[in-house]
């Protein structure tokens, strides 16, 4: 499981984590202007606008809720439209004139070669008028030189419109359709995206009708509108928090508002962990530190838009969970050491068993004062939950680590895949922590750019060399560390047992008083500090890790041998092929870090009994 190190110039940007501004994203789809003959254009424009209002209503009256944890910045409102002829741009115009919403565009084409849809010069000025008022432009590679290249390009567009969207509105005369990238696909994946679909008939009377589920019929205005409107409230709403009926186990499990009153950590209680780890696997390398900034082998433009996305809401993630990493570690560390130090004491306190003895009541003294301390340690990291901050503050940021290379494509953050049914008790996808994750993707939304062969090479070689290799940098020297660590303390731990076998063998011959009482203390003190070595490889679970993180490696060597293989052949290097082997990227390690949150769920801070 990878963790990132150079996280400060980020994380301490504000005094408290940031909170993301409320954000609604609205694609849009439908039909060019030759199948929209028969549309009544006022009519229509009047349904489109009756149903931005009512998402526009939704949306501010979720901001209004008391305790929302939301900015308190004005919602953002967003179209996502590639300004097509036809819907997509009636549905743009009204959004922006009437309603104040922003637009984003994804673009099939460069912006030159997409004019080349457009029969008149009135209608590529107003595509240029439009574009102007966009607030982001990415424009993708496709390619015109066959018609299946071409319909290939609207497919690409419009599944980019699908993964930057929370629902969409489809001006469409609800006939099924073969064509790639038409309506009827995009409203079909839509709903096997369970993305919730606003269809507005573009023939007259232009009717409304809903469809929430891919398995729920379509409903017409009067049934289905009030239920899409809890369905964007669902969608937009924190999760609830348990209530007081509720287990009090349920109730801390909600950290949110924990996060957000997190402030800059000046103490170092990871220490402890940090030099009981240097000295066990002294001579090993350490991992790489994980740069948390884009390189600037991407144009200056996109690193900036990335860094000011999520620099800030990474730099704090990655802070916290080293952090509370660090402390919980230190924390068993500290308690298996010390519970073997105070049956030292113990012993030793037994053995002079003369009150007037300074070092009688220094042993006593100080056994007592260890089992409090344990105690406290103990009962400090169970309240300020130290665990699960470390297990919820890692998991956000390996997402925000690798929605900073989709979003260099265009696409939002991977979905929790594959969850197994025998742990959905730990299910992320209801967590604040993914609520908090999917509110920043909204805010976010598309990059400027253009996908040229440059641009794509950049972005090539940041995914891999950042991505891939940065991976590979990391997990092979972990894994290597922690095989020493899970080795030494395991070879350590049967020397201190065999060391206590001898002591007892030699009692039998060793009668004499002063040579008696070491061999008395080696019997009782090697199994101690031997059970507390074991204890602490049990707690940190050094060898599955190592072994994890050695197959972590090996799986992301052949993800980056098949980015540096992209340049082989002549327009091998596409976006869509970039993305597929990024998304794969990103989903093989987002996987390996809820595998790695399920187990270490089932290890929190408890008494070292």
């Amino acid at each position: 499981m990878s963790s990132g190190t150079a996280t400060a110039s980020h994380a301490h940007s504000s005094t408290r984590p940031p909170r993301a501004r409320l954000a609604l994203r609205v694609g849009v789809t439908g039909h060019r202007p030759n199948k929209l003959d028969s549309a009544e254009r006022g009519p229509l424009a009047t349904q489109v606008r009756a149903v931005l209002e009512d998402l526009r209503q939704t949306t501010f009256r979720v901001h209004g809720i008391r305790n929302s944890e939301y900015l308190s910045d004005p919602p953002v409102l967003r179209i996502i439209s590639p300004l097509a002829e036809g819907a997509d741009r009636l549905i743009a115009e009204v959004a922006i004139t009437d309603l104040g919403f922003e637009l984003q565009c994804p673009l099939p084409f460069s912006r030159d070669a997409y004019e080349e849809d457009f029969e008149t010069d009135e209608s590529r000025l107003e595509f240029r008028r439009l574009l102007r008022l966009a607030t982001s432009i990415l424009e993708l590679d496709g390619s015109r030189e066959t018609p299946e290249s071409q319909n290939q390009a609207y497919q690409a567009v419009g599944r980019m419109v699908l993964s930057q969207s929370d629902v969409m509105i489809a001006i469409w005369d609800g006939e099924t359709s073969s064509l790639r990238g038409g309506t009827s696909q995009i409203v079909e994946e839509a709903n096997r995206l369970g993305i919730p679909v606003i269809w507005i008939d573009s023939k007259p009377p232009h009717s409304v009708n809903f469809k929430l589920d891919p398995d729920v019929h379509w409903l017409d205005r009067k049934r289905g509108s009030a239920l899409f409107v809890d369905r964007i409230e669902t969608l937009l709403m924190p999760p609830r928090k348990a209530g007081s009926n509720e287990s009090k186990k349920k109730l801390d499990s909600d950290l949110r508002d924990t996060y957000f009153k997190e402030t800059r950590r000046r103490w170092k209680l990871g220490f402890p962990w940090k030099a009981f780890r240097g000295l066990v696997a002294l001579g090993t390398p350490a991992a790489a530190k994980i740069e948390s900034r884009p390189p600037a082998r991407l144009p200056s433009d996109v690193s900036d838009q990335i860094e000011m996305a999520l620099g800030n809401h990474f730099g704090w993630a990655d802070h916290l969970a080293n952090s509370y990493a660090d402390v919980y570690r230190s924390a068993f560390v500290l308690n298996y050491l010390m519970s073997a130090c105070a049956v030292l004491l113990a012993f030793v306190g037994h053995w002079l068993h003369d009150q007037r003895n300074p070092l009688f009541h220094i042993c006593y003294v100080g056994e007592v004062l260890i089992i409090l301390l344990i105690i406290l340690v103990t009962l400090l990291g169970t309240r300020r939950r130290w665990h699960a901050r470390w297990i919820d503050y890692r998991l956000l940021a390996e997402h925000l680590r690798q929605t900073r290379f989709l979003m260099t494509l265009g696409r939002a953050t991977v979905s929790v895949p594959h969850l197994p049914a025998h742990v959905s008790y730990g299910d992320p996808r209801n967590s604040w922590m993914y609520w908090h994750l999917r509110s920043i993707v909204r805010e976010v939304g598309i990059i400027t750019a253009r996908f040229d062969a440059n641009y794509l090479e950049g972005v090539k070689n940041f995914v891999n060399e950042d991505g891939m290799k940065g991976q590979i940098r990391y997990h092979e020297p972990n894994a290597e560390r922690l095989e020493k660590v899970n080795e030494r303390l395991h070879h350590l731990g049967i020397i201190l047992f065999l060391s206590a076998f001898i002591a007892a063998f030699l009692h039998f011959f060793i009668h004499e008083e002063y040579w008696s009482a070491w061999l008395t203390l080696i019997t009782i003190v090697g199994p101690a500090f031997g059970a507390a070595l074991a204890a602490i490889r049990s707690q940190g679970e050094f060898e599955r890790l190592a072994k994890r993180s050695k197959a972590m490696a090996s799986q992301l060597k052949r993800v980056s041998n098949q980015l540096d293989r992209l340049i082989i052949r002549e327009g091998d290097l596409s976006s869509l092929r970039l993305s597929e082997i990024a998304s794969n990227a990103a989903l093989l390690m987002v996987d390996e870090v809820l595998d790695w949150r399920i187990f270490f769920q089932q290890r929190p801070l408890d008494w070292p009994s």
